[in-house]
């Protein structure tokens, strides 16, 4: 895996029974791997969020919408001491291009609650054809 950005992202709470309430900072580290892989391979992509006192609610997006398909397998993560990984398993009938998703995360007891977003690139290689080699 390639590490491909490390970002701080700051996730606002509000009280869902007290909308009028202030909103309180909480500061989760999101370290973002991605991938590069040969095209037409199964694949996984992580998210790896630092920094939590509960499980955040993770999900991934493409640039338009929401992953959902038999094509993609996501797996939010459980908060263990602090950190949580999502993952995202990628069909190999999806890997034949460079993708961004996205690693959307809220918080776990407050839905609500503002989002953070963090673009995770797989990155896509072919293999050469030789023309002369078939000649």
């Amino acid at each position: 895996l390639q590490k491909l950005a490390s970002d701080v992202q700051s996730v606002n709470k509000v009280s869902g029974s007290l909308p009028d309430s202030s909103h309180s900072d909480t500061t989760v580290n999101l370290n973002v791997y991605g991938t590069l892989v040969k095209k037409g391979s199964d694949t996984t992509i992580s998210c790896i969020i630092t920094g939590l006192t509960e499980t955040a609610t993770v999900t991934w997006r493409t640039s338009t919408e929401p992953v959902i398909s038999e094509k993609f397998t996501s797996v939010q993560g459980s908060h263990s001491g602090g950190t949580q990984t999502s993952t995202l398993a990628v069909d190999e009938t999806l890997v034949n291009e460079d993708t961004a998703y996205t690693c959307r995360v809220t918080s776990g007891s407050l839905p609500d609650s503002s989002h953070s977003d963090t673009t995770v690139n797989l990155n896509v290689y072919g293999t050469f054809f030789n023309a002369n080699s078939y000649l």
